[in-house]
């Protein structure tokens, strides 16, 4: 393996780079951007069981649900924003109960 440039090397000169230690100051640029990812996947957890919980309250196989839950969402993927088209939907904002007790946690 080469020697990284400009890396200290140990007394003996075999001081090596780690493979893909080159791409790693790279990832630092992103890291905020990895955690923004993690903070979308919860989000989008929290809306995924606050909206099957609807399908609960009202029942599965519930015709006005259903609609519901395909004009203002799936009709309407990105052309309004996410928070409103839930609103729409819901009629409220959403709420986080669900999923913890889809995790166990209530």
């Amino acid at each position: 393996m080469p020697a990284l440039t400009g890396a200290p090397s140990t007394a003996s000169g075999k001081f090596r780079s780690l493979p893909g230690f080159a791409q790693r100051p790279a990832l630092i640029k992103y890291w905020p951007e990895i955690f923004l990812d993690k903070r979308r996947r919860r989000r989008s957890a929290v809306l995924d069981n606050d909206a099957f919980e609807a399908f609960r309250e009202n029942g599965i196989f519930d015709q006005a649900t259903a609609t519901s839950f395909r004009t203002n969402i799936l009709e309407k993927m990105g052309i309004m924003d996410a928070e409103r088209q839930y609103l729409n939907f819901r009629g409220r904002e959403p709420q986080i109960e669900p999923l913890l007790k889809n995790r166990g946690l209530n």
